[in-house]
C-alpha cells in the first residue's frame, strides 16, 4: 500500500491484494457454514411446525380410495 498524501487515506498498488488470500477463504468458510447453520434450523423448524398442524387437522398420511385387485386375471385366448 502507499499513502496518498491525505492523512488516513491509503491506495493500493496495481496487483496488491486488499487482504491475504487465506483470510479471503476463511472468511468465506465460515460465512457458508452460518449459512447452512440457519438454513437447517429454519427447515428442522417449519418440519416441527408442520408435524404439529397435520397431528392437530386430524394427521395421518392422505387416505387413496383403492380400486380392486382381482383374484383371477382372465387372458384373451389367442387362436
Amino acid at each position: 500500500m502507499i499513502e496518498d498524501g491525505r492523512p488516513g487515506v491509503l491506495k493500493l498498488r496495481k496487483g496488491a491484494m486488499a487482504m491475504p488470500w487465506e483470510l479471503a477463504q476463511y472468511i468465506i468458510a465460515v460465512t457458508w457454514l452460518s449459512l447452512a447453520g440457519w438454513i437447517t434450523a429454519c427447515i428442522a423448524l417449519a418440519d416441527g411446525v408442520a408435524g404439529v398442524l397435520h397431528r392437530r387437522n386430524g394427521g395421518g398420511p392422505a387416505r387413496r380410495r383403492r380400486l380392486p385387485v382381482p383374484s383371477t386375471v382372465v387372458l384373451p385366448s389367442s387362436s
